[in-house]
């Protein structure tokens, strides 16, 4: 499979020296009314637990795009999230990652001495409006011992079965044994109400993940 290049440009530029100057993570899916909505999260710094989950629109086909802003802007402070767009058949479109809780203001979310990430636990939430409003990021409880990364979106099946999946990380706690060296599948089959697990990938080298 080859790629032509078309066309080329910027979704998003940031200001240096900012809380928002880093910005990652980007996704992008195409509404009902045929906007293009792009999901992507911005954070002060590399390495700072500060992600803020934010939105840019275009009516265009991504000729230009206009900044939405935070989905959640009144999480800013409290919760550090990474997340990803997607889109359901029905035209519903959902945001799944990871929640961070911010202690304060610059921490880290890595730790060197442990090569692990803090705590943090899976989130789902969604927008039956095209992206202009959401619920508030719903919890989904991690099945195993560890932190998560969740750098992909949730995919919603034909049949309504959500699914999606997530690296086990080790955490700050060298206590804590996790068991890195898989790929975790998680799905819901009520909508969100609960999940299972079962191992996606599993690696012969513990750490492999």
């Amino acid at each position: 499979m080859r790629f032509e290049r078309l066309k080329e440009g910027f979704v998003s530029q940031r200001q240096p020296n900012t809380r928002t100057s880093i910005a990652a993570g980007p996704r992008a899916v195409e509404t009902g009314t045929g906007e293009l909505l792009c999901s992507y999260i911005v954070q002060s710094s590399l390495g700072i637990n500060d992600f803020v989950p934010t939105l840019s629109r275009s009516k265009d086909g991504g000729e230009t795009w206009q900044e939405q802003g935070p989905i959640w802007p009144h999480l800013e402070r409290t919760h550090s999230l990474f997340g990803s767009i997607s889109r359901a058949d029905s035209g519903q479109l959902f945001v799944y990652g990871s929640s961070t809780p911010i202690a304060q203001s610059g921490e880290t979310f890595w730790s060197d001495a442990t090569q692990g990430l803090k705590q943090n636990q899976l989130f789902w939430a969604s927008s039956k409006n095209d992206g202009r409003s959401w619920t508030e990021p719903q919890p989904i409880p991690l099945p195993i011992p560890g932190a998560a990364e969740a750098p992909g979106p949730l995919c919603v099946t034909r049949k309504g079965r959500w699914v999606g999946c997530y690296a086990p990380y080790n955490t700050f706690d060298p206590n804590v044994s996790v068991d890195r060296g898989q790929v975790v599948l998680i799905a819901s089959y009520d909508e969100g109400i609960s999940w299972q697990h079962t191992s996606m990938l599993r690696f012969p080298q513990p750490d492999a993940v």
